[in-house]
């Protein structure tokens, strides 16, 4: 090689190197949403994973050219690329980096088991061509058998994204689709040096893969996932249960608290529609994960007591009397008891009536129930617990001084599903579920 071409080839080299290392940066931390720490581990192996791809590329020219010193360089540089990429991969997999291959019980997706086993597969084929062990000669594995293999892995994880060119981020393409470019040609390049028998096996292989993907309905993609707030659980259940049963199968109903399914959406828990109340959806916004939303109702505190009012509590200031054991949502936790505790205070009666709390509850229907069965005299819940119990427990008005709750519909802007989501909030509109809500006591 003279020095020309020694120069030409280590700029070429370096080239190469910058450039895989630069569009990731840019398309996931510059245009995406990645924060700058996820660069040396989350992003950067990304940048293995496209050098990889050229450098398989780079070797099945050089094979062909039968220029062989170049080639085994190719090759151990598409190794050693890929192995580490690998060992990275395995660092950090899981739902928070890769929730888009999780299903909401934890398992992974048709496509997330598919990506899974064509990587290791491949992984293999990869080392034996680098390991000369007897384990391994005696199983025949070829190169590009394992390129095949990482066509598989990368289809498999990336091509939902590649179909929707109109939410790539800075509109740069996604990483897989770069890979399986240069992958595929040298793939096709270093199957057509060999049988063609081999390609006929190939050819079976991504007959059998495709029909296994069109087949198997994936679960993630057929699943709209909702986040529901204990709050709103009976309307909902309510206008989920009345849907037709093929309407019912897309859906899978989450509950718990609205103040514990939060940070689970933060953290990257799957979701596609949150039915939360104010603040919540603030709070969605300020992390720029809400889209398009809807209320369906309104709520606000009110006091309830056992029928008839035995003990004739007319006012927020009637529960300063002695005696009387009052409930209330925890404060910590409940936007309820927050707004109740923050009116006392503004009252100045915060003091004399907390000495009579009784029950700090999580849930509004703990506290209906402990009026209903006598072991509170009284409980300050949102006006939807009011109809819990009719038949055992009325309301009694605190004021219209405290600010109006929001019942919200919010559709995820990062939805896995994005026409599942809309769907499900268009299914809601026009069927009226407001209607719903406010039959259950929601103004």
């Amino acid at each position: 090689m003279n020095k020309h071409s020694f120069t030409h080839s280590i700029v070429f080299q370096l080239g190469m190197i910058v450039a895989c290392v630069v569009y990731p940066i840019f398309r996931y931390v510059v245009f995406g949403d990645v924060a700058p720490a996820q660069i040396p581990v989350y992003v950067l192996n990304k940048s293995f994973c496209l050098y990889a791809s050229f450098a398989i590329l780079l070797y099945a020219i050089d094979l062909r050219a039968e220029r062989i010193a170049s080639a085994t360089l190719h090759l151990n540089k598409t190794l050693l690329s890929t192995f580490i990429h690998v060992g990275l991969s395995l660092c950090i997999f899981g739902p928070l980096y890769f929730k888009k291959f999780y299903i909401a019980d934890g398992k992974m997706t048709h496509w997330g088991e598919i990506a899974i086993l064509s990587g290791v597969l491949a992984t293999v084929f990869y080392w034996r061509s680098y390991c000369n062990s007897a384990c391994l000669q005696f199983l025949r594995l070829r190169l590009e058998w394992g390129v095949m293999l990482v066509c598989v892995h990368l289809a498999a994880i990336g091509w939902k994204g590649w179909l929707t060119p109109e939410k790539w981020q800075g509109g740069l393409p996604p990483i897989t689709l770069i890979c399986i470019i240069p992958s595929a040609i040298a793939a096709w390049m270093l199957f057509s040096a060999s049988a063609k028998r081999s390609m006929a096996r190939v050819a079976l292989v991504l007959i059998v893969v495709g029909v296994g993907g069109v087949g198997c309905k994936d679960q993630s993609e057929s699943k709209v996932r909702i986040f529901c707030g204990s709050s709103m659980a009976n309307p909902v259940q309510e206008f989920v249960a009345a849907l037709d049963n093929s309407d019912k199968e897309r859906i899978l109903l989450d509950f718990g608290g609205s103040e514990t399914l939060l940070p689970r959406i933060l953290a990257g828990g799957e979701c596609d529609v949150f039915i939360c109340h104010d603040p919540f959806e603030e709070k969605l916004k300020s992390e720029r994960l809400a889209g398009r939303s809807f209320s369906v109702g309104v709520l606000k505190p009110v006091l309830i007591v056992s029928k008839g009012n035995p003990l004739n509590i007319r006012s927020i200031e009637d529960l300063q009397k002695n005696g009387i054991r009052l409930g209330i949502g925890n404060p910590r936790y409940s936007t309820c008891g927050e707004l109740f505790v923050a009116k006392l205070n503004k009252q100045g009666i915060a003091e004399a009536v907390l000495k009579n709390v009784l029950m700090e509850a999580r849930t509004h229907s703990e506290l209906a129930n402990g009026v209903k069965v006598g072991s509170l005299d009284a409980a300050v819940v949102w006006n939807f617990a009011a109809r819990l119990e009719p038949h055992a427990i009325e309301s009694v008005s605190l004021g219209d001084d405290f600010p109006s709750i929001r019942v919200t519909f919010v559709g995820m802007e990062k939805s896995s599903n994005p026409s599942g989501r809309d769907w499900f909030l268009r299914l809601c509109e026009q069927k009226h579920i407001a209607k719903t809500f406010k039959a259950h006591g929601y103004e």
